[in-house]
């Protein structure tokens, strides 16, 4: 997406109402507790300012039916790239073509590293959710 006031390539984060109650299912009386849960994790995100975490340039707003805040311009998850389309409704070309080499890897491990440090030690949090799903690449490269 593009913002209209800075034109810069953005993306969005949506959480619709509907889906989260259709994916619990027979727990549908939990639907408020991950909103709060997701809410939570948006405005979290918002505050934290580190170059290996996501950059957050909108934040959370909550309509009755989604969910949804703006964020610097994502190409894909790593588990995405690493093959995994699930979830994705048009898998772009650069994700179905993308390469990294070995050092690349390596760069990319260590901010991963360098961003966990910041959270644990500098901003008191944990993640509690580590898995390449949760990894973000951006439009730039960065992980």
């Amino acid at each position: 997406a593009v913002k209209r006031s800075t034109k810069e390539q953005v993306s969005i984060f949506t959480a619709e109402r509907k889906e989260i109650e259709r994916r619990l299912g027979p727990h549908r009386n939990s639907v408020p507790d991950v909103l709060r849960l997701l809410k939570k994790g948006a405005q979290n995100l918002t505050k934290l300012r580190h170059p290996h975490i996501l950059r957050v340039v909108d934040p959370l707003v909550e309509s009755k039916t989604d969910l949804f805040f703006v964020t610097e311009p994502v190409l894909a998850s790593l588990d995405n790239l690493l093959g995994n389309a699930d979830g994705v409704q048009d898998p772009q070309q650069a994700i179905r073509n993308y390469k990294t080499s070995f050092l690349e890897t390596q760069m990319a491990a260590c901010a991963l590293l360098e961003a966990l440090r910041f959270l644990h030690q500098d901003a008191r949090m944990m993640h509690l959710n580590l898995a390449a799903c949760n990894m973000l690449v951006t439009t730039a490269g960065e992980w």
